[in-house]
């Protein structure tokens, strides 16, 4: 069975703690490291090449956004998933 390795990364670790327990409860899921901002998941990126990365569109400093778009650049970047939780 082929492992998805996901990268989360939010700023939230409200977010973070609830996404990593859903994605253990799936076979062939494993999160392999949690981000809490852009420019970490970046780094994080490079080293551990998840094949998902699941990025909290807003966050201070460096948004989902930007990162995404360096993210991209390289040949072997992974799928980018933008989440955004907005709360009324």
């Amino acid at each position: 069975m082929n492992v998805v390795r996901v990268l989360l990364v939010d700023a939230s670790t409200g977010f973070t703690v609830a996404a990593r327990k859903f994605l253990a409860s799936l076979p062939g899921v494993e999160v392999v490291a949690i981000a809490t901002s852009a420019p970490q998941a970046i780094a994080l990126a490079t080293t551990l090449k998840p094949g998902l990365i699941l990025m909290d569109a807003v966050m201070p400093g460096m948004n989902g956004f930007d990162a995404t778009r360096l993210l991209k650049q390289h040949s072997d970047a992974p799928k980018i998933v933008i989440l955004s939780l907005y709360n009324t």
